[in-house]
């Protein structure tokens, strides 16, 4: 028996994937059957915010008659971005983080937060008493700290003040810095590290009450109002119970007793005193101010396009997968005149999650990515070309027993063993499931034994040596791993499945045309040069590139919704 081929990279969170690809098909329906997950920003320490929030928690699980689990993030940007990737179900998103987000991807908003009577609240710039700044134009050559690129009260809103001023933020100090916080930043400002500050309004007296001495601390300048906190849902939640969870929050108060076991600099931090059914018109005037002063982050990724960031789930080693990429990243290089590097994704959907996100430049999507990332996203993705086997856009996946005249059919496999390959794979895991599913095969009842093998060769060797008695793969796969002809022999194809599309390398569409048009050129070319083509395609198993085509498109959606 002669293999030929490569190990399939066994990610460490494979079963993470699994879960979170199962929440991101699933309509929310399936909530009711497993915890939520609801994301916070840490305006306080963790255990100062689990303790702050944990009335509001329970009350909710209590009200939706499902357990509601808390996660504490640390930054406005880990929030967001654990939101994207279907970490968290629900999120309460500080203003200009929930702008942002809504920006690229949809999500539902089901309320805004009201403190202290009213939905808005104020920013405010700060300097020290004896520091004879008194207006904004007198912070020119100063040291000046603000909050976060995140921030609305810390960042956006108070630069609107000074180009209201007819100063330029970029320019006007001798240094600005992030603190991470509003609580560092008053900090900041009593030890004298920073000349000014920009905060919220209440974090001043929040300080104090902390311990902090904060009598040598003026206000300079005031915002605008700005919209408190919105209570965010994941897009595919089912209507029906994102409209319960609309409701429990509107009819939430906090109960005498939890208020006053509070600290009183806890409740001065977040008085969270109920919510008003969403609407995303409030937020308007955080969008408005955007326009001013565009997020940075995203300002600097679309002027960067000097490296082209390269974004892949390694189905290899990472060591192996760097060196297979390696010619082709060089004649990227030589043929664009741009740099590239190949980043790695823990798995499938991170890829096209981290192409929303802005950190991948081009990303190499499976299709199930591809239509998932596609699904949530408000930001246009342009498949730029697709990969070819065999001439083709598509594969046929397979299930692969031993050539046995008993066995001819599905059916024919009740009580056996059977080797998926991995979790999160199309043709190894999920069509199977389909498969089964259409045959009215239930796997726990139907085998006698199902596991993951944790890749093509590993599944194909356990059925050759009677470790199993069918598994799932391509079959290219089968062909190339699988090369002695009389052990080829041996095996038989039960079942093929329809059509599954092939690799989609994709960009935002909102690119530069021109660096599209170079990347798609320059990849095309190689279909042209046989010497490059088996030297540089060959070393990732490609035999060429096509345009993007919808073939397979349709049935793999139509498998999905099986499988939910």
């Amino acid at each position: 028996m002669l293999f030929k081929g490569f190990e399939r990279y066994k990610n460490k969170l494979a079963l993470f994937f699994v879960c979170l690809f199962a929440v991101s098909l699933l309509a929310a329906s399936a909530a009711w059957a497993r915890e939520l997950r609801l994301g916070a920003y840490k305006y306080l320490s963790d255990s100062d915010m689990k303790k702050l929030l944990q009335p509001f928690v329970a009350f909710l699980s209590k009200s939706l008659n499902v357990p509601v689990k808390l996660y504490i993030t640390s930054t406005y940007s880990e929030l967001s971005q654990r939101f994207i990737s279907g970490e968290l179900d629900m999120a309460i998103t500080p203003p200009y983080a929930y702008v942002k987000l809504a920006a690229k991807i949809k999500l539902k908003l089901l309320a805004s937060m009201k403190l202290e009577g009213n939905y808005y609240y104020n920013g405010v710039i700060a300097a020290r008493k004896d520091s004879g700044i008194n207006a904004l134009a007198d912070f020119k050559g100063k040291k000046f700290a603000y909050v976060s690129p995140d921030s609305a009260s810390g960042y956006l809103y108070p630069r609107i003040l000074f180009r209201k001023s007819s100063l330029d933020p970029d320019s006007l100090f001798a240094a600005a810095e992030f603190t991470g916080s509003h609580f560092d930043s008053v900090k900041a400002l009593i030890n004298g590290s920073v000349d000014g500050i920009a905060v919220f309004k209440d974090s001043i007296n929040f300080a104090k009450l902390q311990g902090l001495d904060v009598s040598g601390l003026k206000l300079v300048s005031q915002t605008e109002n700005i919209p408190h906190e919105a209570f965010v849902a994941q897009y595919n939640m089912n209507d029906d119970f994102a409209q319960k969870i609309r409701k429990a929050l509107t009819e939430f108060k906090y109960d005498p007793k939890d208020l006053s076991s509070m600290t009183l600099s806890n409740k001065n931090v977040f008085k969270m005193e109920g919510w008003v059914a969403g609407d995303d018109s409030l937020y308007n005037p955080v969008r408005e101010a955007q326009k001013i002063f565009p997020d940075p982050a995203s300002e600097s990724q679309a002027q960067d396009n000097s490296t082209i960031t390269i974004g892949f789930y390694p189905r290899s080693d990472v060591d192996s997968t760097l060196q297979s990429f390696q010619p082709l990243i060089e004649y990227l290089k030589k043929e664009t005149g741009l740099n590239y590097k190949l980043a790695f994704s823990p798995n499938y959907l991170d890829v096209g999650n981290q192409l929303l996100e802005g950190n991948y430049k081009l990303s190499i999507l499976t299709p199930v990515a591809l239509v998932m990332t596609e699904n949530k996203s408000n930001i246009p993705l342009l498949p730029l070309l697709q990969r070819t086997i065999a001439g083709k856009t598509t594969y046929s996946g397979v299930i692969v027993c031993k050539n046995d005249p008993k066995i001819n059919k599905l059916e024919d496999l009740k009580g056996g063993v059977f080797a998926f390959t991995e979790p999160d794979s199309i043709s190894g895991r999920l069509y199977p499931l389909g498969i089964f599913k259409k045959n009215n095969i239930q796997l726990k009842s139907f085998f006698k034994k199902t596991y993951y093998a944790g890749c093509p060769k590993s599944a194909l060797s356990d059925v050759i040596a009677g470790r199993a008695d069918a598994c799932a793969c391509t079959e290219h796969e089968l062909d190339t791993l699988v090369t002695d002809a009389k052990v080829r022999q041996s095996l038989k194809i039960l079942y093929s499945t329809p059509p599954i599309p092939s690799e989609y390398w994709t960009v935002l569409d909102t690119l530069d045309q021109g660096l599209k048009d170079k990347i798609k050129n320059a990849l095309t070319r190689l279909n042209s040069n046989k010497e490059l083509k088996e030297k540089i395609l060959g070393a990732i198993f490609y035999d060429g590139f096509s345009q993007p085509s919808n073939d397979g498109v349709e049935d793999l959606k139509e498998m999905l919704k099986k499988i939910m």
